[in-house]
């Protein structure tokens, strides 16, 4: 079931138990794994992915070379 609405402020839509809310600050997505392609799916290369599972088992997969900073735990 999908439940979607605009309005002045946002975009807001709801799939199953994922929520997604952009604004001003960004893109929200809550209770969901996220994607990102250099093109698209089919074609394209998968450079990000955050995948959710329990809240033990979160996996984060980047593809590329930067500069990245933070914690890494292993």
């Amino acid at each position: 079931m999908l439940a979607f609405s605009v309005n002045a402020g946002s975009i807001n839509a709801a799939i199953q138990s994922t929520k997604l809310k952009f604004n001003e600050n960004g893109l929200t997505i809550t209770n969901g794994g996220i994607r990102i392609y250099t093109d698209d799916e089919v074609e394209g290369k998968e450079v990000f992915r955050i995948e959710t599972g329990s809240d033990s088992e979160k996996h984060l997969y980047l593809n590329g070379s930067g500069v990245f900073t933070g914690t890494i735990y292993a």
